[in-house]
């Protein structure tokens, strides 16, 4: 048995995906991820099923979304910092 084992699900998308190709498409999908992220905050629907076809391990790629999410949000933090501070006083 497999115990505490993670099967990893291997996708043929029917061609060698170079690395170039695979940067491109990484990149492509940053953006992507980024512009679904300022409408509607979830850059996770395109980021992980990207990272996940770029070949890279379910865990690996959790915890790549989750350090990403936590830098983007102090970055929105920081970018706000005005209107935060004067809404606080407000309360």
């Amino acid at each position: 048995m497999n115990k505490g084992r993670i099967k990893t699900v291997k996708v043929d998308l029917g061609y060698d995906m170079t690395e170039l190709w695979l940067f491109l498409f990484l990149v492509l999908a940053g953006i992507l991820a980024g512009i679904v992220s300022v409408i509607s905050s979830m850059a996770s629907l395109v980021s992980y099923p990207a990272l996940l076809l770029a070949g890279v391990s379910p865990v690996y790629a959790n915890m790549t979304n989750t350090a990403a999410l936590i830098f983007t949000g102090m970055g929105s933090t920081l970018s706000s910092w005005k209107e935060l501070r004067t809404s606080w006083r407000s309360y």
